[in-house]
Order: C-alpha cells, then sequence, then structure tokens
C-alpha cells in the first residue's frame, strides 16, 4: 500500500476512463441535434424514444454522480490523515457485464424519463456530467479515489464495493450501452 508509483498503471487508466467518458457522452449529447420528430420516435419494436433515452441518461448520471462525490469527499477526508491507498489501477472486468445488451434492467422509477426534458437540455447535463467527471480524475490522477468504496447491488459477487473510478466507469458503460440504443431508435425511425 502507499501512493503508487509512477508508471504503475494509473495514468494509463485514468487516460482511458477519461476518453471513454468522452466518446460515450459526447456520442449521447450529439444525438440532441438530430431531427425533434426522429428524437421523439419510438422504435417499432416498443422502447423508449432517443429523446426519453437522453433523458434517461441524464437522470442516472445524477444519481451516479452524487455517489461519486461521496466518494471524493470521503477520500478527501482519508488524504488529509495521510491513509495510503492501493498501488495498482482499478479493475473494471467484473462490471462489464453491466452494460450488456443481454441483461434487462427494470430502471428505477425516478430514473424513467417523463418526456418533459428538451433534447438540448438532456445534452447540456450531460455536458456538465463530463466536465465533473473529468474534473474528478483531474483531482484524483494516482489512484486516491481508491480510498473509499461504496457498495453497489448491481454488482454480482464478493467485489460489489466500488471506488470513484470503478463508479465512473459504470457512468461510462451506461452511457455507451444507451448509445447503442439511441442508434438503433434513430435508425429505426428513419426506416
Amino acid at each position: 500500500m502507499g501512493a503508487p508509483e509512477a508508471g504503475s498503471g494509473w495514468t494509463e487508466a485514468a487516460a482511458g476512463l477519461r476518453a471513454g467518458l468522452q466518446e460515450a457522452l459526447g456520442a449521447l449529447a450529439a444525438v440532441a441535434d438530430r431531427d425533434a420528430a426522429a428524437l421523439a420516435r419510438r422504435p417499432g419494436g416498443g422502447g423508449w424514444s432517443a429523446r426519453e433515452v437522453l433523458e434517461h441518461v441524464a437522470l442516472t448520471d445524477h444519481f451516479l454522480l452524487i455517489l461519486v462525490e461521496k466518494i471524493a469527499a470521503r477520500t478527501r477526508k482519508r488524504l488529509e490523515r495521510g491513509d495510503p491507498w492501493p498501488d495498482g489501477p482499478p479493475r473494471f472486468e467484473h462490471l462489464q457485464h453491466l452494460a450488456s445488451s443481454e441483461r434487462d434492467w427494470e430502471a428505477p422509477g425516478h430514473m424513467v424519463p417523463t418526456g418533459d426534458v428538451e433534447p438540448a437540455d438532456a445534452a447540456r447535463t450531460l455536458g456538465e456530467d463530463l466536465a465533473r467527471a473529468t474534473a474528478l480524475l483531474d483531482e484524483f490522477p494516482r489512484g486516491e479515489g481508491t480510498l473509499h468504496r461504496i457498495r453497489m447491488s448491481m454488482v454480482d459477487g464478493d467485489d460489489d464495493r466500488l471506488d470513484l473510478y470503478q463508479y465512473l466507469e459504470i457512468v461510462r458503460l451506461h452511457a455507451a450501452r444507451h448509445v447503442a440504443q439511441v442508434e438503433r431508435a434513430l435508425a429505426d425511425a428513419a426506416g
């Protein structure tokens, strides 16, 4: 335990996480500029419209980032005390199943879209979420974000207590999953 040495993988892990967040959230935000009728059209097989998906991701990010901020606050306190942190980058592999299209999720009521949020507003929120996430990566670039972990019931197994980086990975995975859903909804609307 202790402060990670240069080359321990933190720079690469943080850069990869940042790039993934920028790609997924950026792709969703870019959808907001599409034709309003196409964004509002529900796919033929059912499901949410692209507009609703944007709202859902913004709602979900809101609640995930509340947890990330709690982890950050506790991390700051532990850093002040001089607590050591693990010297290897976080594991993300056990989180990949969360983004599987085969996994059927029932969104909690507070994350279900109402249809009242304008796509531009959802895109603005997604941009703000990205800024918050990257600011935290800037603040904790060497693994400090592993000092506190919060349990996530959606994660299977013994490794269900997640650190700041792992929660940000869930934000990325969730957005990436919905990029594919938005693309399908828009393709269906065009076809």
